[in-house]
């Protein structure tokens, strides 16, 4: 296993937890309804996290951008035959296999970050789907 495919492993792991926190976090629990109105620390959590996740990103994207320049740099200059066009060049790129690693741990990244911007937004709006939950209980004992 190549050390990439070890972090990228280790990533997975890590974002299966997340996932798992997110949907505990996330969770409306009717029984204990009062208690869920503050979601500030929750929210904070998931901001700590998006830090942490987004200086991941921004690292595997740069990354990424030197495994491009350098294979540009190898076709362009080494490769045996004579490339005409930008496409071309993508292409090739896009198929080296240096550069797909590192292109799909930057991807892979980038969706977590993803992920955790919309656990975000979910847990800022839960603000209104309790107040439609406290309108509808209301409504259904007759206040």
């Amino acid at each position: 296993m190549s050390e990439l495919e070890e972090k990228k492993a280790a990533i997975l792991e890590r974002f299966k937890a997340l996932r798992v926190l997110a949907k505990s976090d996330i969770k409306f629990d009717k029984a204990n309804f009062d208690k869920q109105f503050d979601t500030s620390e929750k929210v904070g959590k998931w901001i700590d996290k998006r830090y942490e996740w987004n200086s991941l990103c921004r690292s595997y994207e740069y990354k990424r951008n030197e495994a491009w320049k350098k294979a540009y740099e190898y076709y362009r200059t080494d490769y045996p035959i004579k490339i005409d066009n930008k496409e071309e060049y993508k292409n090739l790129i896009a198929t080296d296999p240096a550069y797909h690693e590192i292109a799909d741990m930057a991807h892979l990244v980038s969706d977590i970050v993803d992920f955790i911007d919309a656990t975000i937004l979910n847990l800022k709006a839960r603000s209104f789907e309790m107040q439609n939950f406290q309108q509808w209980i209301k409504f259904c004992h007759g206040g």
